[in-house]
């Protein structure tokens, strides 16, 4: 699994941490996401009947739901909390990279501290396609439900093709963020697709672009 606990050992999916607060902010967000997973899984199980394959299913998938979603916020942040002296970004996708966490942002390490958040960018792709399987498993009929989970969705997968596409990502005066215009637009979408499978994948598709949505698909082959 990505994390164990609060300790953060393995970099098999995620990697250690550099500091106590990082781990503790990291670590309750995903509590409290996989404890509100729990409460919608729970939900769908009652109004109504759950099929028990999807069900297994949604357990699986929930915490990395949670941290698709979380990652998505450290990475629309990083100037941001650099600025306010602090970095959450991982210490050994750093180390990889050929610089210590306290170097990003750096102008004389531009080049890697992209590299960083590149990876960190394609962690968090893997999670929300693992999102979108999790959420098609809801029934259709709760269809409140479904959006609830989507406009979260939608909005993290916009944020990372912002980031993508943004060489400013890096800038301490810039910050990642989508209008108030493609946030309205969003939430209409949603609202309208919700209950459609079909629907719902087809917008994924064409948020997530091509190399992104022919990714998922490998990984659900």
């Amino acid at each position: 699994t990505w994390l164990r606990g609060p300790r953060y050992k393995s970099a098999g999916r995620l990697v250690l941490l550099p500091a106590r607060t990082a781990r503790s902010r990291l670590w309750a967000s995903i509590t409290g996401i996989r404890l509100f997973m729990s409460v919608i899984k729970r939900t769908c199980a009652e109004r109504p009947p759950i099929l028990a394959t999807n069900f297994a299913r949604m357990t699986s998938l929930a915490t990395s739901f949670g941290l698709g979603l979380q990652l998505t916020n450290i990475i629309k942040d990083v100037a941001d909390d650099r600025r306010r002296g602090h970095n959450y970004l991982p210490r050994q996708l750093c180390l990889a990279a050929g610089i210590e966490p306290q170097d990003v942002q750096d102008g004389r390490y531009l080049r890697e501290s992209r590299e960083v958040v590149n990876a960190l960018v394609d962690k968090a792709q893997g999670h929300l396609g693992d999102a979108l399987e999790y959420i098609t498993c809801i029934p259709r009929r709760q269809r409140g439900i479904r959006a609830f989970c989507l406009t979260s969705l939608f909005f993290a997968v916009k944020t990372l093709r912002l980031t993508e596409q943004d060489d400013t990502v890096l800038d301490p005066t810039k910050k990642v963020k989508i209008t108030r215009a493609e946030v309205g637009r969003t939430i209409v979408t949603t609202r309208l697709i919700a209950s459609s499978n079909l629907l719902v994948k087809a917008y994924f598709r064409r948020l997530a672009g091509a190399a992104w949505w022919q990714r998922y698909l490998t990984t659900r082959t």
